[in-house]
């Protein structure tokens, strides 16, 4: 069913198809039809559905007609409007990798002499080689730093080791 149109509508084109289908000689009942149309609508229709498969009388076209224009409207006044809400964060950047926020550096307040002879040094600090992850000092990585391998013997003491009792017949 097309949304959009209203299930008035879907029901007037469903019966102009059985119209057509009867000029070709090909009649369908009127019982059938509503049950067709009703297959047809929507999920949102489906306490309708039940409704109308409990009772024991069974509608006409414009029986149908009806209560589904106006299971529409109550359908209409239940509905929630929603509002989506997009926004852009301008305050803070952030880093790429760690989610640490990045301070921008105020060169206004830096005196010329602290610098040097030179005086065009840079202000940051630049690394000295692979940082660690563990200890977080430049010069080395985590797989070669000392504390970590300390650590991962402690953590490996904790928990019991297992034998392998598997043997192995030609």
């Amino acid at each position: 069913m097309m949304v959009k149109s209203g299930v008035r509508e879907h029901i007037m084109t469903m019966n102009d198809m059985a119209a057509k289908l009867k000029g070709m000689d090909m009649e369908i009942s009127e019982g059938f039809l509503v049950h067709f149309i009703m297959t047809s609508l929507p999920m949102e229709y489906g306490p309708f559905k039940i409704n109308y498969n409990t009772q024991k009388e069974k509608w006409t076209m414009s029986e149908l007609t009806s209560m589904c224009v106006q299971e529409e409207e109550r359908l209409k006044v239940e509905r929630i409007d929603y509002a989506h809400l997009t926004s852009i964060n301008l305050g803070k950047r952030k880093s790429q990798g760690d989610g640490k926020t990045k301070k921008k550096m105020n060169f206004s307040n830096i005196d010329a002499s602290k610098l040097g002879n030179s005086g065009t040094k840079d202000i940051a600090t630049e690394p000295k080689g692979p940082k660690c992850r563990f200890c977080k000092e430049d010069g080395h990585v985590m797989k070669e730093c000392d504390g970590f391998k300390a650590w991962l013997l402690r953590v490996m003491n904790k928990f019991p080791k297992f034998q392998n009792n598997l043997f192995i017949f030609p």
